[in-house]
């Protein structure tokens, strides 16, 4: 190869010294990553001594020796720019291991980490407690913010707001552009193609720096705030708030980004509104479970919002609605059947618990493919 490409056997080692230096990088950066997120998870969720499970747990949890102020980095503008700033670029080494820690440090927050999961509720039978008993047993074990010092600090809230003032980085990271070419390619134009383990030949490979920044993109817009976190209904807290306000300023900042389908020139460097490009990359992507599964959180965050604007461009503008109808309809069996399914459901439901005046809830009854389906 070098011989072919002219190249001396200086630039050989030259290239050698470079990659093993980016190697390195990238390997400091990963332990570097799972030494601050061990380090947040003990601070948010000390252990508990075996000795104080009985008899002291609450306090043990309650008692506060300044973690605030251990924690309070993470919710910083200079902290959560510098990584989303770094997981944008796809070329990077340390690309991966930032969208990572966003998403993981974002999730340690929320209590939604898999290192946090409650244990599962107690096993009682009914004669020794009644429904109301076990249902409130049920929710100190399953509710995240019993223990989570982040949440009750209010420090989740205030990176969920930082989160939202960077989400047009978060965007562009997508690497999702105007058309379906720039939505497939956008990571690399030079990328070898990768054998997929589902028998077929993935060209661009979806990458997991796009994935984990996409899963950002649904816990921040699926996210409900702490103080309005009991719930009467499904959609007010017991004080009448909306659950989802904070969401919906997100979605609204989405919004305010230019359409890629009303946008009649080509600018790649221009961060255009994902919504268009994320119902493409369904359909692009057929064998990706993991994106179908946050595909699926996204559409359900619309609907609990009620976000008319961005309803209007995912089941109207983007077609997804066609769409899907037509892949659920086709007559060789699709591997997102599953997926589409999940989501024309959920906008089923939530057109039918909406007002008749609603654009979603005239949008399908209107629709000849949705009354025939």
């Amino acid at each position: 190869n070098a011989l072919v490409n002219n190249i001396t056997t200086d630039d050989l080692v030259q290239k050698s010294r470079e990659d093993e230096c980016t190697l390195l990088l990238s390997t400091h950066a990963e332990v570097a990553c799972d030494a601050l997120l061990d380090i947040v998870e003990c601070i948010c969720y000390p252990p508990i001594d075996s000795s104080d499970e009985e008899s002291g747990k609450k306090s043990f949890f309650e008692e506060s020796v300044g973690e605030e102020a251990l924690l309070s980095p993470l919710a910083s503008d200079e902290l959560i720019q510098k990584l989303a700033a770094c997981a944008i670029k796809d070329n990077s080494p340390l690309a991966v291991t930032a969208s990572r820690a966003i998403l993981e440090l974002f999730e340690l927050a929320t209590g939604r980490s898999k290192k946090t999961a409650s244990s599962p509720a107690m096993d009682v039978s009914d004669n020794e407690l009644n429904d109301q008993a076990r249902a409130q047993i049920d929710a100190e074990n399953i509710s995240p913010e019993n223990n989570n010092k982040l949440l009750k600090s209010g420090l989740t809230t205030t990176m969920h707001a930082k989160l939202i003032s960077n989400i047009h980085l978060i965007i562009e990271g997508l690497c999702i552009g105007k058309n379906m070419e720039t939505q497939t390619t956008g990571e690399s134009n030079n990328c070898d193609s990768v054998r997929h383990p589902g028998r077929c030949i993935i060209q661009h490979p979806f990458n997991s720096r796009r994935l984990n920044l996409i899963t950002v993109l649904a816990d921040i817009l699926c996210y409900k705030d702490y103080k309005v976190n009991n719930l009467s209904s499904k959609h007010t807290s017991l004080r009448g708030q909306p659950c989802f306000t904070s969401s919906h300023a997100a979605l609204d900042l989405i919004m305010e980004l230019p359409s890629p389908l009303e946008d009649d020139g080509v600018d790649e460097n221009k961060v255009y509104n994902p919504w268009p490009a994320l119902c493409d990359l369904v359909f692009a992507y057929p064998e990706n479970n993991l994106f179908q599964i946050q595909f699926y959180r996204l559409i359900h965050a619309l609907c609990m919002t009620d976000h008319e604007a961005s309803l209007k461009i995912v089941v109207q503008k983007s077609k997804f609605v066609s769409r899907a109808l037509a892949a659920c309809k086709a007559a060789d069996p699709v591997s997102l059947h599953g997926v589409l399914l999940r989501c024309l459901n959920a906008l089923r439901l939530h057109s039918q618990s909406i007002s008749p005046q609603s654009y979603l809830r005239n949008y399908l009854d209107s629709h000849d493919g949705w009354k025939a389906f």
